[in-house]
């Protein structure tokens, strides 16, 4: 069956959002069957389905037995699982209820996906500081038996030359890249959280989005580049340089020792 690719539109943290952009696509007669940093669909949509997003439960990345056997009931069928978050159910009947019946009962069952973004975003900071923290000692304060430099901070041109190596400078571009993303769905996960705990709506959706389209357009293409850059790092210092490419003559150890 022939598929059709979509770079994702939306932030996976925009629940309303990415359940109404699904139903659009089915609308357009596409159903979903992986989801990522884009969207595979096949031909397969039914106008009218209804997506729901259900975050991840204690049993790890697929829903129990019992759980899919309670949805069924009401309507709803399991399609898989999206990332490390949701399971994605649907349903094509029209009379098929509502998984939850109230605002509150959905805040409830997101908090566990709160916690976990929040538990990650601290430790993403923690090993930020930590890494930041080995490294200006390692750079500025770390001395050598065999270092008769007394200044530490005499290597200083040597260690701005590391700094915008071009391998260094992709890495602390790309965890900016991630960091800002990350924190960005976080807020946009809390303040859906908030407003449903309190038994209101949660925020409108801004719908599918250009920059978001940008975003993960860009996380796929920076995959080769990158790549190819720790390649080239790393095999460096391991390639082999033959001795006709040297123009200049060898100097001796004894002309180096006088």
């Amino acid at each position: 069956m022939r598929k059709v690719r979509k770079i994702l539109p939306v932030s996976t943290a925009d629940i309303s959002g990415l359940e109404k952009w699904l139903e659009e696509q089915a609308n357009n007669g596409l159903f979903p069957v992986s989801i990522g940093s884009w969207a595979t669909f096949t031909a397969a949509g039914v106008p009218g389905t209804r997506f729901r997003l259900e975050p991840y439960g204690k049993c790890g990345d697929s829903p129990t037995e019992e759980q899919i056997s309670l949805y069924r009931n009401a309507g709803w069928e399991y399609a898989f699982a999206i990332g490390s978050s949701y399971f994605l159910f649907y349903t094509t009947d029209p009379r098929a209820v509502e998984l939850y019946s109230d605002h509150e009962s959905r805040g409830l069952s997101l908090e566990r996906l709160e916690k976990a973004a929040q538990r990650a975003q601290r430790r993403t900071v923690i090993i930020y500081f930590v890494l930041i923290a080995v490294i200006a000692w390692l750079l500025f304060f770390c001395k050598s038996k065999f270092d008769v430099q007394p200044n530490h901070f005499a290597c200083l041109p040597i260690v701005l030359l590391q700094i915008f190596d071009p391998v260094f400078l992709v890495f602390i571009i790309a965890q900016i890249f991630i960091f800002r993303k990350n924190s960005r769905d976080l807020r946009l996960l809390k303040s859906s959280c908030k407003a449903l705990r309190e038994g209101m709506a949660p925020p409108p959706s801004s719908g599918p989005s250009k920059k978001i389209v940008w975003e993960n357009a860009i996380s796929l293409a920076a995959i080769i580049p990158i790549a190819i850059l720790l390649l080239g790092q790393y095999s460096a210092p391991y390639s082999k340089i033959p001795l006709d490419d040297f123009d200049r003559p060898y100097i001796e150890i004894q002309a180096m020792e006088s």
